[in-house]
């Protein structure tokens, strides 16, 4: 198929918009086969999706989780990584 054919058909919903934006190729193919095997319900489909979107922006983010506990989250800085006290 050409890239003009292949365009007019992408996906504008959010899954499909997901997949683009963070290269998640594989998500659509994953949730077709919790589909067909597993039965699953739709919230089991969203919050799958959403859990592998949230992975992968957060990576893309570099963003250190350390500080959930008081509502912050800070950017992960290499020099910091490896500080000692």
């Amino acid at each position: 198929m050409s890239d003009a054919v292949e365009n007019e058909y992408q996906c504008t919903c959010k899954i499909g918009r997901a997949i683009d934006r963070y290269d998640l190729d594989g998500l659509n193919g994953q949730l077709q086969h919790r589909h067909d095997v597993a039965d699953a319900s739709l919230r089991t489909f969203a919050e799958y999706s959403n859990e592998r979107i949230l992975e992968t922006a957060l990576a893309e983010a570099e963003t250190d989780l350390t500080d959930v506990g008081t509502g912050q989250l800070a950017p992960t800085m290499p020099s910091q990584r490896c500080m000692k006290r």
